[in-house]
């Protein structure tokens, strides 16, 4: 008996240790690797065999966290990009685009 293959757990585990983490600035791959005890080579090997990398997890978390404030209303878009890790607002608006189509101006309303 083998034990099954669950989709994404050390996606999931990486998803996990970024969380929050954006507005004091990610942490490298190599320390998430150690902080999940990988090295940095084979994290980035598992990642991939699940069809991910380090920086869709990072660009996800971002996304995430935008859309969560935007939703939320209470915070400015200017203080949105930050919170989602981004060092300027334009850079956030063009992200923003890329992953949803629309601007976070109209994705507010």
């Amino acid at each position: 008996m083998s034990k099954p293959a669950s989709s994404n757990n050390l996606t999931s585990n990486v998803r996990n240790v970024l969380k929050g983490k954006a507005t004091k600035g990610f942490p490298t791959l190599a320390e998430v690797s150690k902080t999940l005890g990988y090295a940095p080579t084979t994290l980035k090997r598992r990642l991939i065999a699940e069809g991910s990398t380090y920086q869709s997890i990072k660009n996800a978390v971002r996304r995430d966290s935008a859309i969560y404030h935007l939703a939320e209303g209470e915070m400015s878009i200017d203080d949105i990009a930050l919170a989602a890790g981004f060092a300027d607002p334009p850079s956030f608006f063009r992200a923003f685009k890329r992953w949803t189509g629309t601007s976070p101006r109209a994705y507010m309303r």
